[in-house]
């Protein structure tokens, strides 16, 4: 029996940019995806109801258009409609660059996300603002994950 101690657990997935953007009517197929949807144009869950029909393991919603670092309650619509898959809020500025990129350099992106098996909430152990905020504004990380030399200006 193989045993791999202090292993990273990670789950592998490729992040592509939603056809409709909104997400607000049926989707191409994004089978085992992750898809960054726009807000607007529809409730939040017709939006991950429609990317989990397409088969998108989460659905990642922002508003590329405002801009703002805003963060936001993704409240239901009233109707007690449930998806089975995970989905989450990305502000706008980092939402704004990720398209982008999608849009005009590459049609996916390769992400790692790391899986939580501990019994402690993640709202427990991070700052309600991502990891990158600090360096998309030039400043350095809030706390060093590791040693480094790179120099943030």
């Amino acid at each position: 029996m193989l045993k791999r101690f202090h292993a990273q657990p990670f789950w592998d997935a490729s992040l592509t940019y939603s056809d409709p953007p909104e997400g607000c009517e049926d989707l191409i197929s994004h089978f085992g995806e992750v898809i960054l949807l726009e807000r607007g144009g529809c409730p939040f869950i017709d939006k991950v109801l429609n990317a989990q029909k397409a088969g998108a393991k989460i659905a990642i919603i922002t508003d590329s258009s405002a801009g703002s670092d805003d963060f936001i309650d993704m409240v239901s619509d009233e109707t007690n409609r449930k998806a089975n898959i995970s989905c989450a809020w990305l502000p706008g500025n980092s939402g704004r660059r990720i398209r982008q990129y999608l849009m005009y350099t590459n049609p996916s992106i390769s992400i790692d996300i790391p899986l939580n098996y501990t019994n402690k909430p993640l709202r427990d152990t991070y700052s309600m603002k991502p990891h990158w905020y600090n360096f998309l504004r030039g400043q350095p990380p809030v706390s060093k994950p590791y040693v480094s030399n790179r120099k943030f200006y």
